[in-house]
């Protein structure tokens, strides 16, 4: 799916999708063409509880990442020094 301002990003190995917060949506630089690595945490929620989800160590099942925001790459190592096929 391609990224732009109305559509989604997703990461590759878990198909998920989301949409980033407008005012902390990253600008991608035609120029300089740089990665914006991240990471994604997975936690394990019970939506039936009636007290406070905390997003701790117990529940903690995964972190996916890093990859590019922009171009949906794993990181390996020596791509901090590659350029950005995003957008």
């Amino acid at each position: 799916m391609p990224n732009s301002e109305n559509q989604y990003n997703h990461t590759e190995a878990t198909g998920s999708f989301f949409q980033p917060l407008p005012s902390r949506r990253p600008v991608f630089d035609k120029e300089k063409r740089e990665h914006f690595w991240v990471a994604t945490s997975v936690y394990a929620i019970n939506i039936k509880s009636e007290g406070m989800v905390l997003l701790d160590s117990e529940n903690y099942v995964m972190t996916e990442g890093p990859g590019c925001f922009f171009c949906c790459v794993q990181y390996a190592q020596g791509m901090e020094e590659t350029l950005c096929k995003g957008e």
